[in-house]
């Protein structure tokens, strides 16, 4: 695995797009021909904060075992689906938070 650094940053070539074409955004590998582009990378946080946008369901752990379940944002009790606590949402936190 490869480390490209660009302005005080070091990048590691699985957070890298490798193209065959040349942009002014992109940056020379050195070989003339090949650019790359730095590709953000995404979170777990990141995506989960995407299905709670996108879907209205959190993804959360239950208060009493631990277990990671679903529910739905607007729930105002959440019932464990393996251990069968039941409470109110503050008692089942984000999983990533």
């Amino acid at each position: 695995m490869c480390t490209i650094t660009k302005d005080m940053k070091h990048f590691k070539s699985n957070e890298l797009e490798y193209f065959n074409t040349s942009t002014e955004k992109w940056y020379d590998l050195g070989d003339g021909t090949t650019k790359i582009r730095v590709k953000p990378r995404e979170t777990q946080l990141d995506l989960q904060i995407e299905v709670a946008r996108k879907t209205s369901i959190n993804i959360v752990t239950c208060g009493d075992c631990g277990s990671t379940l679903l529910h739905r944002q607007a729930d105002e009790t959440i019932t464990c689906p393996d251990c069968g606590f039941s409470s109110e949402p503050c008692d089942f936190p984000d999983l990533n938070y």
